[in-house]
């Protein structure tokens, strides 16, 4: 039973690695991650409207952040209504909301052990209250 155990661990490590290996092959070929989402797509439209340099996509420890801003601190994560549960939408969360919600904690903590300040924004608001969003981004970057 123990051995079983053992390589269950090391294949779940090997597979983390495997995951990292591809995303840096992507990444210098200057692929992207997946396709843009879009709420992506909009924060980008806000990060560009208000001058604000960007890198999209940017790997901290195994974990992928939707946006870092240049030279600070600061990570954003476009959170999807659906996918991460939204209060405002969700009472109830279903397994996968939770295991994103759990996922989210700890991409959180990581985040923080780094150094990074992380922003999250949620759908419903990139979309929908974009005074909002640009006000808080303003609020951030200094501007």
């Amino acid at each position: 039973m123990k051995k079983i155990k053992l390589r269950r661990i090391s294949k779940e490590k090997n597979k983390k690695k495997n995951h990292l290996k591809k995303r840096k092959k992507k990444e210098k070929k200057g692929l992207g991650l997946g396709k843009d989402t879009k709420p992506e797509l909009k924060m980008k439209n806000f990060l560009n409207s208000l001058n604000i340099p960007f890198e999209h996509q940017f790997c901290l420890e195994e974990y992928s952040f939707d946006f870092r801003i240049i030279d600070t601190n600061i990570l954003i994560e476009v959170d999807g209504d659906y996918w991460h549960g939204n209060p405002k939408k969700f009472q109830k969360l279903n397994n996968r909301q939770e295991r994103n919600k759990q996922r989210d904690l700890i991409k959180n903590k990581v985040a923080e052990d780094n150094g990074f300040i992380l922003l999250r924004f949620w759908e419903d608001d990139i979309l929908n209250n974009g005074k909002k969003v640009l006000r808080e981004l303003k609020k951030v970057y200094g501007r």
